[in-house]
């Protein structure tokens, strides 16, 4: 009994984000889907096979052919030992005879093998049926087409799509280059601007710094002044203390219609009005104090809000000076970015051509 297999060989890609990757690389010329005769082990022999190599990914050809069986003779597979049988299939595109297909996807270095062979009446089908051999070669031939068409497909749609951004990337940097000079405008009118504010910002400052020092001016003479009214008061304290001590003495228990008496109470009482009229004094002084010191409080959260403003109008100058002093580089860069880019989409166009040349040499061969 003798089997027929086909080996077909994929190429495990390279995933570019932008370029053609390695399969659409290798698919710029196109390729070939003759079968060649090989041999391979099945249960108690070797084989022979015919194997085909074929640029794609592993999963891409193994899908590709479950449902191109799938679609071509309502077949599904189920896993027989390393391999997977579809059938029965009842077509003379294989035999005149109720047959089976096997087959098996393996690795061998940067390739995968696809192995297919056929039995029919449980019995591998005889390689000296030069018929049904190349019935089976021409299927597999047919599907690699069909592969490689749908390959094509995609793969032109890739390089269209890459081919269509490098184009807008072209005219992105043109519209940069464009912008550039606009930009340099830009920055020179703000400088000029903020220039003026900053100054704006200095004449400020020098306003609230004057106004700060004659507060504090004031608030030393303020304090000055309360300090001195205590001393007052509690000098009075004093004397106020040492009189009433003196009434006790001199007029312990006295008739309250004493003369001496009564005139040492009206003098008592009096210096306590003197007393509560500077106390009166001093509690207004130090509202006064008070409100001074909230004034200069106020002065200084507006000096740093005025020196804060100023620091960002430098560092907005110096940022501005420093986009300045960048711009002629960055028209320098944009003039390479562009020649650079062209030499990208001409390299993207010849790319596409060649993919789809590619695909019309696959179709002469269907």
């Amino acid at each position: 009994m003798i089997k027929l297999l086909f080996a077909v060989f994929l190429c495990i890609p390279f995933t570019a984000l932008s370029q053609p990757d390695k399969i659409a690389q290798a698919l710029m010329n196109t390729p070939d889907v003759n079968t060649t005769e090989s041999t391979t082990l099945f249960q108690d022999g070797v084989r022979k096979t015919i194997e085909a190599k074929v640029i794609s990914e592993p999963n891409a050809i193994s899908k590709f052919w479950k449902n191109y069986l799938k679609e071509n003779f309502n077949v599904s597979g189920k896993k027989e030992g390393n391999f997977i049988v579809c059938g029965p299939i009842v077509s003379t595109k294989v035999s005149a005879d109720t047959s089976f297909l096997y087959y098996e996807i393996s690795t061998d270095a940067d390739f995968s093998v696809l192995s297919v062979f056929a039995t029919k009446k449980a019995e591998f089908i005889i390689d000296t049926s030069a018929e049904e051999k190349q019935n089976i070669i021409a299927l597999v031939e047919k599907a690699l087409v069909q592969f490689y068409t749908q390959l094509y497909d995609k793969k032109i749609k890739e390089q269209q799509r890459y081919y269509d951004s490098q184009v807008k990337d072209l005219a992105r940097i043109d519209k940069e280059g464009a912008r550039l000079e606009k930009d340099k405008i830009s920055h020179e009118q703000s400088i000029t601007k903020l220039q003026d504010q900053l100054n704006t910002s200095r004449v400020n400052i020098s306003s609230i710094e004057s106004d700060k020092r004659e507060l504090e001016i004031k608030l030393e003479d303020e304090k000055k002044e309360s300090n001195q009214i205590k001393k007052e008061i509690e000098q009075m304290e004093q004397a106020l203390r040492t009189k009433e001590g003196e009434y006790n003495e001199r007029f312990p228990g006295s008739d309250i219609t004493d003369k001496k008496a009564e005139k040492a109470r009206e003098d008592l009482e009096e210096r306590r009005e003197k007393i509560i009229k500077q106390q009166a004094k001093l509690e207004k002084n130090n509202e006064s104090v008070t409100s001074i010191e909230n004034k200069i409080l106020q002065s200084e959260r507006k000096l740093h809000e005025a020196q804060s403003t100023l620091e960002r109008q430098e560092a907005e100058i110096s940022r501005h000076k420093s986009e300045l002093e960048t711009l002629y580089s960055k028209q320098q860069v944009n003039k390479t970015a562009n020649a650079e880019e062209a030499d990208q989409l001409s390299v993207a166009k010849s790319a596409l051509d060649r993919l789809k040349a590619a695909k019309g040499g696959l179709i002469t061969l269907n």
